[in-house]
């Protein structure tokens, strides 16, 4: 090993680093892909489902 290098465990860390990263930005992708579908969808559910429509019979 060279004087610069600095070794954090090898291809163990790497891995681990790397399964974690996917991982938070996979959690990650699902919340804003979540909240999204959210508001686009909420306002077109009220529509099509009124709930204080059906109260009138």
């Amino acid at each position: 090993m060279r004087k610069h290098e600095v070794s954090y465990g090898g291809m163990g860390y790497f891995a681990a680093l790397a399964i974690t990263l996917f991982l938070a930005a996979f959690v990650l992708i699902t919340v804003i892909n979540g909240g999204v579908q959210m508001v686009i969808y909420f306002p077109i559910y009220k529509i099509i489902f009124p709930e204080g429509e059906q109260k009138k019979n």
